[in-house]
């Protein structure tokens, strides 16, 4: 009988000890025996970003707290943290909510900056809101209205381009342009050639005289002197700009016969421009194209977009 009861008391206290090893572990594994004083800090948001009180708080991923509280404030969001190291806490931490992991949570993650003065304990931190799937759902859902008004600006642009295309009168219009740039391009040349030569004997005339005239007159009163030496700067700039304008002269001539050989193309039927001009059987699939295309915006403005995301889950 007296060695039963010696049993069960050692069991008893086998489990009462086990007991209390078990409650320990879990106390000093969550904090509440072996640690250091926990001391807080304030971190204004300008929204929630979701967190909630008792989410972690990480510095470089390692938890080093928790959340205690969320409230609003005047700028956004203020949100109370405690933590149980601030040794590398600077004056320019700052912190931010991020996801937790990809199937739901929050942590706030700080940076604890590169500044050399601590930052006091109580003292609040400038925050941000990391983007994640909700967010873009909601951005998408927010530029949904936008989207029809550009699909409706297409529509109107397609329908301007339809009309252009076969307006009979567009094509004659287009070839006179072209036609009438080509000429005035021409004479412009022609002109210039035709002047040039006077033009230089103006401009060494001019030099000369000025040349002359400050031999004539250079002891004379330094006001007279300084208007001559300014009449030939202008003499030799004016030399300077024949010389552009000759530069000038070679890349009208260049550019007319750029657009004479443009002209010519467009009229013979070779390339883009002149395929839509000539090319019956291309004009009748652009305008084919178009009225497909305008029939397809008037489907998406009148029904919308169907999207459908799964989350989480395999179709």
């Amino acid at each position: 009988m007296n060695s039963q009861s010696s049993r069960e008391v050692r069991v008893g206290v086998v489990s009462l000890v086990a007991i209390i090893l078990l409650v320990g572990g879990f106390a000093f594994g969550s904090g509440w025996l072996g640690s250091t004083e926990m001391v807080s800090y304030h971190v204004s948001f300008p929204t929630s970003g979701g967190i909630q009180p008792g989410e972690p708080v990480t510095v470089h991923g390692v938890k080093r707290g928790k959340v205690l509280a969320v409230a609003n404030s005047a700028q956004g969001v203020v949100v109370d943290i405690a933590l149980d190291n601030i040794d590398d806490i600077t004056s320019e931490a700052s912190a931010e909510i991020v996801m937790l992991e990809i199937t739901g949570g929050k942590r706030i993650e700080l940076n604890p900056g590169s500044g050399s003065a601590t930052l006091p304990v109580g003292s609040n931190m400038p925050g941000t809101v990391a983007a994640d799937i909700s967010s873009l759902v909601g951005l998408f859902g927010r530029l949904s209205g936008r989207i029809e008004v550009v699909l409706a600006r297409l529509d109107t642009l397609t329908a301007a381009a339809s009309e252009l295309v076969n307006d009979k009168q567009f094509i004659p219009d287009l070839k006179r342009a072209a036609a009438g740039a080509a000429g005035t391009l021409e004479q412009t040349n022609s002109f210039m050639r035709m002047n040039k030569a006077d033009i230089s004997n103006l401009i060494q005339q001019v030099t000369s005289l000025a040349d002359q005239l400050n031999v004539e007159i250079a002891d004379k009163s330094p006001e007279i002197d300084s208007l001559l030496s300014g009449l030939q700067d202008v003499a030799h700039r004016a030399a300077g700009t024949m010389t552009l304008a000759d530069t000038a002269l070679t890349h009208v001539a260049d550019l007319s016969e750029n657009v004479n050989v443009t002209v010519d193309r467009v009229n013979s039927g070779q390339g883009l421009v002149g395929r839509l001009l000539y090319d019956e059987q291309l004009s009748r699939q652009l305008d084919s194209t178009l009225v497909e295309m305008r029939m397809l915006l008037q489907q998406l403005n009148k029904h919308g977009l169907n999207t459908n995301v799964r989350i989480g889950t395999r179709p």
